[in-house]
């Protein structure tokens, strides 16, 4: 048994990998489970295409996780729920049998779960509005009506309002369903109804995303006019204007314990059937609080004197350490910290003291910005680290010559730390805005792909700049079937698969089949490292594709996936329509290769993109020797056979970009793209022995088939035409031929 047979596989169920609740979740899991080098495969349940509108996919889903090998499962039961009723999550647990399972967010009956506490969290927000910003109308957005975790913090609400003197009022009372719209509609309600109120409480963050938008629409300052708060704290709360104050959930940690509470299950391990999670209430700017750096920015007074320059170095230390990730791997250790705490406190007595060297201390400053961003927040630390040192300037200089000197070189490296800050905000936005770009333009040429051929090609050489390192790609034998008269196969077509780090692609041709229990073929998966695949099918409409499984990148938005699936699934879709259309005009239809007339207007092109990109052309003429002996002793049937057989020969002997044709009763022709034809014709010549050998050997009839080929190479300079090429290589096919039969 090798490694990856040896290394644990666990299955998740999510309803949308980017959305981003359900993201901040499924961080965890990831990190959990690379912690623990365990494999882990996502089952995405539905697809978007809109802010509110969702497919879902969940029939796919439960035929492929169950059959995926998977030793355990957890399932985002709070978002399926959400979406399908608890009752359809009950039923979807139930699918894995006695699968170790674990639920997240939602407690389903008979399964251990992951939740919060969301009581306290919605009570000390109403405490908090109340006594800390004297509201007295506080309105509430609630979810779904029998989701557990929406009524538990409608309930709070309630009783927040009780335990500080408010009456309970309907009017303020409206329902939703966690989506952005619930907000802004019932905030339009209150305004046109004239409704008093002076604060919103949300039953989740994207809730009150709508509240804010909608208060803006009518020009109501938050938190002048309306205070608001929502629930979850996900990562867009922070950087709304203003800030949204919310209960924090612990997304993160939430998924950690998952992975902890299924892989103790696999082990044979008990666990209790409630792992519950506090939460924590985050006051920002939409309640009408500041920051913390707003509050604390405060002119500092108090100076501190008489310290030994040992005793002051210490001091800091205690006072910053707390900043510091002792476990990171990249932590020097406390005597390295000393040192560097040392190196800034010498460094700003040396600019002092030495005034004719420039800017000592500010290159100490930039020294630590980067070395300490191995370990801790850089820009944090060296804005507490400069705190500390005004506080000390009296003990380490006398003269208020020198206290001048000193504070202004304070102020200049706190300038210095400012704008590394906004430098590096700003080369993030760049970042993201080049890798957005990056996912824009390879889209878009994926959805221009309107071959098969061309499509895989585009994946494989586009994907990998988006750092998605494998991937395979496969269709249902019966593509674009009916969404309810689909079916779980026991094979798919393989269409693509490859991985960078094994620097291996395949390009499978015709009808390849893999096991749809065992998408990866053997030799794309790595034994000695663990795995992250995001399983997603591939749809049009009502009508189901296939499937596509992409390694995650850890550098890449989550919402990439979902445009990769969307303009993969259309580009497949196209190439069917175009499929079909050629079958219909451009396809022989006994052999599946393109007909004469597809072949005039393909390889004209062909040969005009050689011209053009400086390319060399080659022309291979074949026909298929003694088929009318073969007809006359066994009949027109086995013609057929030989001369189907010569087709898959050549299409086995050349690439899926080659143009392959058939153009007579048994003449074929082949046309190709290289950089360089040397050497190629012989290599060829190989291969097509080797192959047709190989079909021979397999053919159970009392005939072979043999084919003959003859071959010429453009002269593109020359700008020779499609059909004075094709007369060459039947020449030099009818040359090889009357040499052969002048040896015998």
């Amino acid at each position: 048994m090798n490694e990856s047979a040896k290394r644990i596989k666990i299955g998740v169920i999510i309803d949308a990998v980017h959305e981003q609740y359900q993201s901040g979740i499924w961080l965890g899991i990831a990190d959990g489970a690379e912690a623990r080098q365990v494999d882990l495969i996502s089952f995405v349940g539905t697809s978007q295409d809109g802010v509110d509108h969702f497919d879902t996919h969940y029939d796919v889903i439960e035929a492929f996780a169950p059959n995926s090998n998977i030793d355990g499962v957890i399932v985002f039961s709070g978002s399926i729920t959400e979406h399908h009723g608890k009752d359809f999550t009950l039923q979807l647990c139930e699918r894995f049998g006695k699968l170790p399972l674990v639920c997240v967010s939602e407690k389903i009956p008979g399964f251990p779960s992951i939740v919060v506490q969301n009581a306290p969290g919605i009570e000390q927000t109403i405490d908090h509005m109340v006594n800390s910003h004297n509201l007295h109308a506080i309105a509430f957005i609630k979810g779904p009506n029998g989701h557990a975790e929406a009524e538990e913090r409608f309930a709070a609400y309630k009783r927040g309002l009780e335990r500080n003197h408010l009456t309970y009022n309907e009017e303020l009372v409206f329902d939703g369903s966690f989506i952005a719209r619930d907000g802004a509609k019932a905030t339009r309600t209150l305004i046109e109804k004239g409704i008093p109120f002076d604060g919103i409480v949300c039953v989740n963050d994207h809730t009150a995303f709508g509240v804010l938008e909608e208060l803006s629409r009518n020009n109501l300052h938050v938190p002048g006019k309306v205070a608001v708060a929502g629930f979850d704290d996900v990562r867009e709360a922070a950087l709304l204007q203003p800030a949204l104050s919310t209960v924090r959930q612990p997304l993160y940690r939430m998924g950690k314990a998952a992975v902890d509470n299924i892989l103790k299950q696999i082990n044979g391990i008990g666990v209790p059937e409630e792992t519950v999670l506090p939460t924590e209430p985050v006051y920002r700017r939409s309640c009408g609080c500041f920051s913390d750096e707003v509050e604390n920015a405060k002119a500092i007074h108090t100076h501190i004197s008489g310290r030994t320059n040992d005793q002051i170095i210490q001091e800091i230390f205690a006072t910053t350490h707390p900043l510091v990730d002792i476990q990171s791997p990249n932590y020097p250790g406390d005597d390295a910290y000393l040192a560097q705490l040392k190196d800034l406190v010498d460094s700003l007595l040396w600019d002092v003291n030495k005034p004719f060297i420039r800017h000592i201390f500010l290159n100490q400053v930039d020294i630590l910005l980067f070395a300490t961003g191995k370990y801790a927040n850089s820009v944090q630390l060296l804005q507490a680290l400069l705190r500390e040192l005004i506080v000390y300037v009296t003990s380490l200089f006398t003269e208020s010559e020198q206290i001048a000197t000193a504070n202004n070189i304070l102020q200049q490296g706190v300038a210095l730390i400012r704008e590394h800050r906004s430098v590096a905000e700003q080369r993030l936005l760049l970042d993201e805005k080049y890798f957005q770009l990056t996912i824009n333009v390879t889209c878009q040429r994926i959805i221009s792909s309107f071959e098969q051929r061309d499509l895989v090609e585009r994946i494989a050489q586009g994907l990998p700049s988006l750092q998605i390192k494998s991937l395979s790609l496969a269709t249902f034998d019966e593509i674009g079937i009916d969404r309810n008269q689909w079916a779980y196969p026991e094979n798919c077509r393989m269409l693509l698969a490859y991985n960078t780090n094994l620097d291996t692609v395949i390009y499978p041709r015709g009808t390849t089949q893999i096991s749809s229990r065992d998408l990866f073929p053997p030799q794309l998966v790595n034994p000695y490292a663990c795995h992250n695949h995001i399983f997603m099918p591939l749809y049009y409409r009502d009508e189901y594709l296939g499937i596509m499984i992409l390694e995650f990148a850890k550098a890449a938005p989550l919402f990439m996936y979902e445009e990769i699936r969307l303009h993969v699934s259309s580009a497949i879709k196209s190439s069917l329509v175009v499929r079909k259309f050629r079958t219909q005009s451009m396809i022989d239809e006994l052999t599946g290769v393109y007909n004469r007339r597809a072949f005039v207007s393909l390889g004209n092109k062909m040969l005009a993109s050689a011209q053009s990109s400086n390319q060399e052309l080659m022309m291979f003429y074949a026909d298929v020797d003694g088929l009318k002996l073969i007809n006359d002793k066994y009949g027109h049937e086995d013609g057929d056979v030989i001369i189907r057989g010569a087709a898959e020969v050549l299409c086995d002997t050349f690439r899926e970009r080659d143009l392959i044709a058939r153009i007579g009763g048994d003449e074929f022709v082949v046309a190709l793209m290289a950089p360089s034809l040397s050497g190629l014709e012989q290599k060829i010549r190989d291969r097509f022995a080797h192959i047709q050998a190989r079909f021979n050997e397999q053919l159970d009839k009392p005939y072979k088939l043999s084919i003959s080929l003859g071959c010429a190479s453009a002269n593109i300079t020359e700008d020779e035409p499609l059909d004075k090429l094709m007369k060459r290589a039947d020449a030099d096919l009818f040359g090889k031929k009357r040499a052969r039969r002048l040896s015998l």
